[in-house]
């Protein structure tokens, strides 16, 4: 996967992936960006002599994937940018644990559709983050993901979020409001200790 290239222009060195890893059975290769998927074959034959039936047989029962083993994780490992308004690249599917930690320019982050979790403290501790855009696709969010981000102001969990981490936006000072997904099935003091006004719904 490559990051868009007019996010390479401004900051070409910010951003560290993690190789895509497939959950199938060991040996098998990661995709190309681009290629076709490869479909099965039947076995042919060398010079005149025909393929043999145990190669027939193995080809039937064993045939070619038609497209690539999942799931895939794409994790963005850390961000180390200066940009003030972060729009994180398409086909990340994981923030990885303290991607973000301590970075004091990032003010507003947009993440992508298809992010399936926030990792442990993901984002803690960046003090200047005013807003976070988090997609429906999300699942996870981890322990301390929104720790110390003293000017974070509100925030919407989505509805496929079923448990947030312990102390997930501890410290958010500046919190006013949440909105949680009904199914959420999580300590609401555990989640949002030291928050000043914030307003949990019931």
């Amino acid at each position: 996967m490559e990051v868009p290239a007019a996010f390479e222009s401004r900051n070409s060195s910010a951003f560290n992936h993690a190789a895509a890893s497939a959950a199938a059975g060991a040996g098998a290769a990661a995709p190309v960006a681009g290629d076709a998927p490869v479909a099965a074959q039947e076995p042919t034959a060398v010079g005149n002599a025909p393929a043999r039936p145990a190669d027939q047989a193995a080809a039937a029962s064993n045939p070619a994937p038609a497209s690539a083993p999942g799931p895939f994780v794409v994790t963005l490992e850390r961000y180390d940018g200066n940009d003030a308004e972060v729009v994180v690249p398409a086909g990340i599917t994981k923030i990885g644990s303290r991607a973000f930690t301590n970075n004091r320019y990032v003010r507003h982050v947009v993440l992508p559709e298809g992010l399936r979790e926030i990792d442990d403290e993901a984002f803690s501790s960046c003090v200047n983050m005013r807003s976070v855009k988090i997609p429906d696709t999300v699942e996870r969010i981890g322990t301390g993901a929104f720790k110390g981000c003293w000017r974070l102001e509100s925030v919407v969990v989505p509805a496929g979020v079923r448990t947030l981490g312990e102390r997930t936006f501890a410290r958010c000072r500046s919190l006013a409001s949440a909105q949680l997904p009904d199914g959420l099935t999580a300590n609401g003091e555990g989640c949002f200790p030291h928050c000043g006004q914030v307003e949990i719904p019931k």
